[in-house]
């Protein structure tokens, strides 16, 4: 009876571990990537879009902080020439959802992802660069 208890005590920690500790992780994406050949670098997207939208003004230190945060997981990929934004989305959306809306908003970016994890490509990708991407999605 012992055994049989071990036994399920350690097929209780393999199960936590392998359901909670893979998070989508864009860094991993990210090192990956670079491991490849790509060039990449934390994104500073959303600051420079905030400070665009604020035509001179001061943005608030708040919004700049906010920003800076959800930036942590927000990288800046050129592949061979083939350039995007690397994310993580929130559950529930996914690469084809965000495909349809670029399209449908005539906005000349192509989404590719696995998951959570989305990368935003500028224009359409190279098959090699969408490859490489592949390799590296979880």
């Amino acid at each position: 009876m012992g055994k049989w208890v071990a036994i399920a005590a350690v097929a209780a920690v393999i199960f936590v571990y392998f359901a909670h500790s893979h998070a989508a992780s864009a860094a991993k994406v990210a090192a990956c990537l670079t491991h490849a050949g790509a060039t990449v670098k934390h994104s500073t997207f959303l600051e420079d879009s905030l400070s665009a939208a604020g035509d001179g003004q001061q943005v608030p230190s708040g919004y700049v902080s906010l920003v800076r945060k959800a930036e942590k997981n927000l990288y800046d990929v050129d592949l061979s020439g083939d350039t995007g934004l690397l994310t993580v989305v929130r559950k529930g959306y996914t690469a084809a959802q965000l495909e349809r809306y670029f399209q449908l908003s005539g906005q000349p970016i192509s989404a590719q992802g696995s998951g959570q994890i989305v990368m935003l490509w500028y224009g359409e990708p190279s098959v090699a660069s969408r490859s490489t991407l592949d390799g590296c999605l979880p």
